[in-house]
Formats: structure tokens, sequence, C-alpha cells
């Protein structure tokens, strides 16, 4: 049975009113549409490097996935390391995962796995996240995330926001993007995630601004209208009162033409189709993801709705292989079907991964409560890569016979941050502006994986 309807608990360690225009931000930053499509505006594309993806799909799978458990199976070593699951071949000869992700197996031609990634800190908190998802940590350093990075230098011109992160992890676990260096960090709120409330699909979800407030009059908007219609004061006239005039018609066009609750309609979806991805927060929240890829958003970022699931310390057996492996499993295959079939796969980075592995030996943690589990690990993990131009088919890198360190090809999270900017055309030697505007590089470590590509 299915879980991830369920409040989670804790991780183991540990206008005033809204403004009228204020569309960006959907729950937790303060920025206006004016200010969104500014910035986007200011941001030229970098000239002569344009790379293949347009768009990224990141399955953020915090906790921390098992890559024995998943991508990386040991089927040679003892009992207690290999755990409870058999190796299942794939359709590429060589390449075999755990049991628990049939349909993925039938299509390994089109992702690739990295199975030599590691970083120094085994823990959840800032520091393993910042590791994967911005490509460096330091005590006291707000990075921008890849997504940001992305959005501020290939912003794009959809109507919607330039990252988007679903679903609402305050509405299913108190958390918000900044516990999981989900931020824009030192280039600022505006470049952080949007972030619906509620559930999606549920009498609760809400897209605030665009669904207006209960106590704001409906005239309120027709009274603007008029305003910006009649101009009586001229301010149109000059250069900036003609951009922005533009800026306010273009948001009013926006809310009027109810384009961003349809792009967040998965009520316009077969049935059919919304049943092969899963009723379930997952496989609606990996639909949407399409549909939103379909408006040209930039980077969107699946988190787990139940962040605490995937830190495994007890029952591998039963989280994974009744329930994380097969939800998982469906959403992505069905994904990676549905991005094929319409055209946009190759425009369309997919990856996979969490904040660190798990121990290589079951009941890693010392704990006699936790036999039957695995403990935080950074020595190895395994991130799983698809589309964007990455050639699939393959495994890069490998780790020992435990499942415990790189044994070839050793990678680190700068490269694979390096390999996502790779995609849009971004290289480390990129630069963004840190506080007080002296620019800085995007990545000082890391390169591409040259090997995807």
């Amino acid at each position: 049975m299915l879980h991830i309807h369920q409040r989670p608990r804790r991780w183991c360690d540990g206008v005033t009113r809204r403004q009228f225009l204020s569309v960006g931000t959907l729950s937790y930053f303060g920025l206006s549409l004016p200010d969104l499509w500014r910035r986007e505006a200011a941001a030229a594309p970098l000239p002569g490097r344009v790379g293949r993806a347009r768009s990224c799909i990141l399955f953020w799978l915090q906790g921390g996935p098992s890559q024995i458990d998943t991508f990386d199976p040991k089927p040679d070593a003892p009992a207690e390391i290999r755990g409870p699951f058999e190796p299942i071949a794939t359709n590429v000869a060589g390449i075999r995962i755990a049991e628990p992700f049939p349909r993925l197996a039938r299509m390994a031609d089109r992702y690739a796995l990295l199975r030599s990634v590691s970083h120094p800190a085994a823990e959840h908190g800032q520091r393993g996240h910042e590791w994967m998802l911005c490509g460096r940590s330091v005590p006291g350093v707000a990075y921008p995330s890849m997504a940001a990075v992305i959005s501020k230098l290939r912003g794009g011109e959809s109507l919607l926001p330039r990252h988007v992160a679903v679903p609402n992890l305050a509405y299913f676990s108190g958390h918000v993007p900044s516990q999981l260096a989900q931020t824009g960090g030192f280039l600022g709120d505006e470049y952080g995630p949007v972030v619906p409330e509620g559930e999606l699909g549920s009498q609760e979800f809400r897209l605030p601004n665009v669904d207006a407030p209960p106590d704001i009059d409906p005239d309120r908007r027709k009274r603007r209208r008029a305003l910006l219609a009649n101009d009586p004061a001229g301010l149109a006239a000059t250069g900036p009162g003609q951009r922005r005039d533009a800026l306010y018609r273009k948001a009013l066009n926006l809310i009027d033409s109810g384009g961003m609750r349809e792009a967040f309609d998965l009520g316009r979806e077969p049935d059919s189709l919304r049943d092969r991805y899963g009723r379930n927060p997952v496989g609606s929240c990996t639909l949407l993801a399409r549909r939103l890829v379909e408006e040209d958003v930039r980077f969107i970022t699946v988190n787990w709705p139940n962040y605490f699931e995937w830190d495994s310390h007890a029952d591998i057996e039963g989280a994974i292989g009744n329930h994380l492996g097969p939800t998982f499993d469906r959403a992505m295959s069905a994904l990676l079907q549905d991005l094929r079939d319409r055209g946009l796969l190759e425009s369309t980075l997919v990856v996979a991964m969490g904040e660190m592995g798990r121990t290589p030996k079951m009941g890693g943690d010392n704990n006699p409560i936790y036999t039957n589990g695995r403990g935080h690990w950074g020595g190895v993990m395994s991130v799983f890569m698809a589309g964007g131009g990455v050639q699939g088919g393959q495994v890069i890198g490998s780790s020992d016979a435990q499942g415990a360190y790189p044994a070839s090809r050793g990678l680190t999270p700068q490269d694979v941050v390096a390999t996502v900017y790779h995609a849009f055309g971004i290289t480390p030697d990129d630069t963004i502006p840190a506080p007080g505007g002296r620019p800085v590089r995007v990545l000082e470590e890391g390169e591409p994986i040259r090997e995807l590509f």
C-alpha cells in the first residue's frame, strides 16, 4: 500500500495583504510580475554557446536514496551489503538495476547512471543539499541553487515563472525551500522557486494572487484596467512609462486569461495518462512538470512530498520495495515516454538524485533498531540523468565491491552541477553578480561529464 498522502514525521536529525499584481512567489517570496519580467528582459542569452536543453526537471529525492537498492546493486556482496533486492537486467546489455524498478529497466537506453558521485557531508542539513544543488557549500554564504543560476542566465520568455517547485512541502511537512538549498541565494528571492499552495488537484490548492483573496472586491481589477486604458496622467508617454505600462498590461492579460491556472490544471489531461503517471502527489507533480515544460518554464523541481521517506534507516525492503521504488518507477518511466512522444526529451534534461547515499552495510547506524535499514553515507551515491542531449544506455563511473566508495571515474557534486549547466550552454567560467555587484564564477570547481554528451 502506498502512503504518500500521510503527513510525515521529522527528519532523523533533527497586500501586508498580497499586492494586486504579486503573481511571483506563489507562496514564499514577494516578487511581482513586473519585477520578474524586468529581470528576464535584462538577462541576455550567452552568445555562441547555446546548449540543447531548454528546461530541466529535477527529482529531488531528499533523505538520501540507497545506491545499492536502486541503481547500483551488488549481487555478489555478502547479504548484509547486497540487501533484500535482486538485480534485474535492463534493455541495455551489461546494465542491471534493482528489482523495484521494472519499467525503468525496459528503457535504460534512454538514461545514464552516474555511480561514482561522492562528497564529504553525510548529513541532511544545509551542507548535503548545498553540495548537490549548488555545487559548493561554505558556512555563512548563501549560494544560489543551480536552478537560480539557470534562471538568471537562461531566463527565457515564458509568461510563467522561471523556476517552479512542487509540491508545497510546507503543506506536507512544514519545510520551505530555504531549508533545502533551493533558493536564489545571494542572487535574491526573485530567483528562488515559485511554490503553489496546498496539494495539487485538491480543493485547498491555490495560486495566490491569481486566485484573488476572498476579501478583494472583483471590481478592483476592472478599475485597474480602466486606469491603464485611460492613462489620465500620460505616464506611458515616456520610454520608462511605456515599458512599465506594457509590463502591467502583460500581467493583467495573464491573470484575465487564466493562463497561469490552466498550466496547473491536470484535469486537461486524459485519465489514461494521469493513471500512467500515478494518482498520487509524485505522479501528479511529475505530470505537472511536463505541462510546465510545454509552457517553457526553465526549471521544475519535483520534491518528494514526504521528505523523510528516502532516509531509510529501517525497513529498506518495505519502504523501497512496496512504496518508493514503484512510485518513482511509474512516474519517471511515464515522464520519459511522454516527453519522447511529444518531441520534448531532447530539449528537457531530467535529473534524479538526493543529498547523499546510504551505508553499504545494512544496520550501518550501529543501532539495534535499525538492523534492516541503512545509515547516512556520503562516500558514494548514484545520480540518474536523461534527455537534454544526454546519451542514454550507459553507466559513468563505478563504486567498489561494497558500494562504499568510487572505484573508477570518481565524480563530485561540482561535476554534476557543471553537467547540468553544460546542457544549457553555461560554463563554470560564466559569472553571476555577488553581493556588491562583484562578478563571481558560477562554479569554482567541477567539469561537465563529457561522456554524457
